[in-house]
């Protein structure tokens, strides 16, 4: 097996290396799943009554074969060659899509945008805003990105990858940080 070049063609084994595991994020830790790269919800992963896989699980096997020779792995390899990103976040990855858009976000900012600018990820904002008080879902609430000039904040993004019910609490964290923002 031999590792290919990357390029544009081949750039998705990057991304692979990077945000596909063999694993899932539950009780606080990472723990393995049949040792198949994990591409749907854990629930779908099943053993058949008989022990045999199931359909989701024979996928999974299937990928796993392809990504490894793809990768220049040994197969029995490739679950520990893979998840770099997720397993190096040292927090919940319980969406990874949208902690790696965010995080191509904010590397396009600080890549093509004004050097000047610092970009930083998943800010606290109670350490950005010490002393105020957000009515938010979360008690320990984090702004995706926090573009600042010369320590000050110059910007908040926020980089919701999809559209679903419960991204309209974003309209409510613009809502609670708009005073705060204008008193900084």
């Amino acid at each position: 097996m031999e590792n290919q070049p990357r390029n544009l063609d081949n750039a998705w084994l990057t991304v692979s290396e990077l945000l596909m595991t063999c694993e899932i994020w539950a009780a606080g830790q990472w723990r393995g799943l049949h040792g198949q790269p994990v591409l749907r919800e854990s629930n779908d992963y099943k053993e058949n009554k008989q022990g045999g896989s199931n359909k989701a699980l024979k996928e999974a096997a299937l990928i796993g074969d392809y990504l490894a020779e793809k990768l220049g792995v040994p197969r029995n390899k490739l679950c520990e060659h893979i998840g770099g990103f997720l397993k190096g976040l040292g927090i919940q990855p319980n969406n990874p899509r949208g902690r790696a858009f965010r995080s191509l976000v904010a590397e396009s900012l600080s890549t093509y945008g004004d050097k000047s600018l610092t970009v930083k990820e998943e800010v606290d904002a109670h350490s950005l805003y010490p002393g105020f008080i957000f009515a938010l879902r979360s008690e320990s609430p984090r702004i995706d990105i926090v573009v600042l000039r010369n320590q000050r904040n110059v910007a908040l993004c926020s980089t919701c990858w999809s559209f679903r019910h419960d991204r309209l609490d974003m309209l409510k964290e613009a809502t609670a940080y708009i005073e705060h923002c204008r008193g900084t």
